[in-house]
């Protein structure tokens, strides 16, 4: 279907690092001194590995989440480390991530400074259990919750939609945490509740990235009103919600997290740290044992669909094909320029003038043309068709029993009227005759 303009979608972008090395937390550095220092690294992944203990990999559940101990290396180190994060209160971790004002060197949207007075209302922030601050553009709502008015595109190409130019600040980034380097974009509809890391998409730095998206509008039926879809406007989920305070509406994603988390809570009095969105229910402790194996049944238990009957699919949603494709950026011709540009960003910055790809993005997202397709589910044969049947099959038979009496009177005239008929026929041919005495006695 074509349309004058479309409503440009949410926009969320992630630095895939989340803390900055410069701001990492004292409490954690106390723990792991060596985490920050390259030289003293290999010791302190040595120390780790020689606290791994035979019984614990024995009780460990590999089709689940493996104890602590029985991880490589560095990967124990991480999810000791996330685990550690994660009991700090978000307040402090906020201040420990990456920061818009420093993230965003340019953003444009449809011709216009989408940082400026006007437009920075429309950027919402959260804080991610993995990516660390993550912000939002064009969401719908502010960060107090309050209804904002949505972009729309008016042209097509991605010269037309939203342009940023991007700083990951990667000399800020914690070597063993942060293996990869870009962003981690969410492109969804208004008031979803993002999930970059598990819907999301990679952007690389040292390259311009385009996205060109295609909108499709599913329309799901509940023709019985039993909830075999989600109509928007109602409760979110049966149960916890463990993204409430974000003030997000229902997604099929955010009841299967919410009821994974609430699962885990129930059974084991505790949730994982990449869960961990409600402030009110602690985090588990990943080197206890009992812990582990109960976490790992609840994994199994929601394998097998233990969430799916209660988190059904909207009955509106908006979903956005996306066709990704980059180019170097920026250009050698460009680089000279660009370097003027980025020194306010970036302090020293001509001085390493050759690397200046290890730092800076471009990342352009636009719809390809101003059309979406719209799939909606139609009743195969709803109640009106039903009744009309039935009027129908009544009108048939009824008339079928008003033309057989018809034709039975019809019948009984015409058999009526035949007999009558050769009654009266048969009386008019008979007459009486009398004989002629006289005549016969004269001829004598």
């Amino acid at each position: 279907m074509h349309d004058k303009k479309l409503s440009f979608p949410q926009v969320t972008i992630c630095n895939i690092n989340m803390i900055r090395k410069s701001k990492f937390p004292n409490e954690i550095l106390q723990e792991y001194p060596e985490l920050l220092d390259e030289c003293k690294l290999s010791p302190l992944l040595k120390r780790l590995n020689k606290t791994t203990s035979r019984s614990s990999r024995a009780n460990s559940n590999a089709k689940g989440l493996p104890n602590v101990n029985d991880l490589p290396e560095k990967d124990g180190l991480i999810e000791r480390v996330l685990t550690s994060l994660a009991k700090i209160p978000e307040e402090k971790l906020i201040n420990y991530g990456h920061q818009l004002d420093d993230m965003i060197i340019g953003c444009v949207f449809n011709y216009i400074d989408c940082l400026e007075e006007d437009m920075r209302n429309s950027w919402t922030h959260f804080w991610h259990k993995l990516y660390g601050n993550c912000y939002t553009f064009n969401k719908g709502i502010n960060d107090v919750g309050e209804t904002i008015e949505v972009m729309n595109s008016l042209f097509i190409y991605f010269s037309a939609g939203l342009t940023l130019e991007i700083n990951i600040e990667q000399l800020d980034y914690v070597s063993v945490l942060s293996q990869e380097a870009g962003i981690r974009v969410f492109i969804g509809g208004q008031r979803e509740m993002p999930f970059p890391y598990e819907q999301g998409i990679s952007v690389s730095p040292g390259f311009s990235t385009a996205i060109e998206l295609r909108k499709v509008a599913i329309g799901r039926l509940d023709p019985f009103e039993n909830r075999s879809c989600i109509k928007t406007g109602d409760e979110l989920i049966e149960g916890h919600n463990i993204f409430r305070r974000y003030n997000v509406t229902y997604t099929s994603m955010l009841c299967k997290m919410s009821c994974f988390a609430e699962l885990m809570n129930e059974r084991c009095g505790c949730v994982w740290y990449s869960i961990s969105y409600d402030l009110g229910i602690p985090v588990c402790d990943i080197e206890n044992m009992t812990v582990v194996v109960c976490v790992n049944e609840v994994v199994d238990k929601f394998h097998d669909g233990a969430c799916n009957n209660q988190c059904k699919e909207q009955c509106r949603e908006d979903e956005f094909k996306s066709s990704v494709s980059m180019a170097r950026w920026p250009s050698r011709q460009y680089l000279t320029s660009l370097l003027g540009e980025l020194e306010r960003h970036v302090p020293n910055i001509t001085e390493n003038r050759g690397d200046v790809g290890d730092y800076f993005l471009k990342l352009k997202i636009y719809y390809g043309e101003l059309n979406y397709e719209l799939i909606e589910e139609e009743a195969a044969y709803s109640v009106n068709s039903f009744w009309s049947d039935i009027g129908g099959l009544m009108g048939m038979w009824i008339g079928i029993s008003v033309l057989t009496v018809v034709e039975v009177l019809e019948l009984t005239a015409t058999i009526t009227a035949t007999i009558v008929k050769t009654l009266k026929k048969k009386k008019s041919h008979i007459r009486e005759v009398k004989p002629q005495k006289e005549d016969n006695l004269q001829r004598f």
